[in-house]
């Protein structure tokens, strides 16, 4: 991929310096060791704060960027906000025709996104224009992409580049079977997971950094005994790959071996959540409880999440479960 990232993103207390130079060109490098080298580029969990000058250090408290990716589904365009303004900062076409009908999303460890189209059955990822993480295709050395140019908060119909003219869209990804199970693991690779795919559903395993199918690594979701799908997915901290399935089960896949652990459930499985411990599965329908399953031993609790028709979940990191709740238009904490 010829990116053209000029800034200096530091992520998670690591300094990564990109090169600007076209790819073509010979390789250069250079040394940051002054405050003033380092405030070229943008500092995310580390510091250069007295009386520690003219170096980096973790700052001490965990910082997190303020982006949000909604889906358009009715458009077929993902937009990404800003946490604190509210302000819509870009909005991107998820493929050449507005059916796409995009629905999970998945930020990667670089805080670019992925998402999934349900009826053209692609996966795409875009980059982070904020950190300048983009395909100088036309080779300008400028990024080409959607910006609010009248800074009203709202990127309207005039500001949103046509498909594959925005640089931000880095890779779009055949997956087929209307991909809804989305994840990424340590490795910053996407696992893709299908709910229709004729012939049987499959667990893709895509790299994140060349957007091509590593087919070796394809996990089938049906066999003699067997026909699982996928509906949301998370990757917890041993590497493990948890599937909700929108029936009463969710789904432990070992990537490395393929083995497929099947959890029972007494509720439809819908959104996931996960901490450090414990896995939260939503239920669907008329179901107003919530699954906690432990990560380790599968083992399988239930608590009131507040109302039916539950579908997005997510912890935070004081130990609390958000739930969206559908029939009831609201969130439950």
């Amino acid at each position: 991929m010829k990116s053209r990232i000029f800034a200096v993103l530091i992520t998670l207390g690591l300094l990564l310096a990109f090169a600007a130079a076209p790819v073509q060109a010979a390789v250069s490098s250079r040394t940051y060791t002054l405050d003033a080298d380092f405030d070229e580029g943008t500092l995310v969990n580390v510091n250069h704060d007295a009386p520690n000058n003219d170096q980096l250090q973790l700052g001490q408290e965990p910082f997190v960027l303020p982006f949000i990716w909604v889906p358009n589904s009715n458009e077929g365009t993902i937009s990404k906000y800003d946490t604190v303004t509210g302000k819509e900062l870009g909005r991107y076409r998820t493929g050449p025709t507005s059916n796409g009908n995009p629905s999970r999303t998945t930020v990667d460890l670089n805080g670019d996104v992925w998402f999934g189209n349900r009826s053209t059955g692609t996966v795409v990822k875009i980059g982070l224009s904020e950190a300048e993480h983009y395909d100088d295709r036309n080779f300008n050395g400028t990024m080409e992409t959607s910006t609010d140019q009248n800074n009203d908060g709202v990127i309207d119909s005039t500001e949103i580049l046509p498909w594959w003219q925005d640089e931000c869209v880095l890779f779009e990804v055949t997956t087929g079977g209307g991909p809804r199970g989305i994840a990424i693991d340590a490795n910053n690779d996407l696992w893709a997971g299908t709910f229709n795919l004729a012939g049987g559903n499959k667990f893709l395993h895509i790299d994140g950094d060349l957007g091509t199918i590593i087919a070796a690594d394809t996990i089938d979701l049906y066999g003699t005994n067997y026909a699982y799908r996928s509906y949301g997915a998370v990757v917890d901290g041993s590497g493990m790959l948890w599937s909700s399935a929108l029936g009463a089960y969710v789904l432990k896949i070992n990537p490395a071996t393929k083995a497929i652990t099947y959890v029972a459930l007494t509720i439809t499985s819908y959104g996931l959540g996960i901490d450090g411990s414990s896995l939260f599965v939503a239920g669907w329908g008329n179901n107003v409880n919530m699954a906690k399953i432990n990560l380790s031993t599968n083992a399988v609790v239930y608590g009131n999440q507040g109302a039916t028709y539950s579908r997005g979940v997510a912890v935070t990191a004081d130990g609390d479960v958000w739930v969206v709740n559908s029939i009831a238009t609201q969130v439950t904490r």
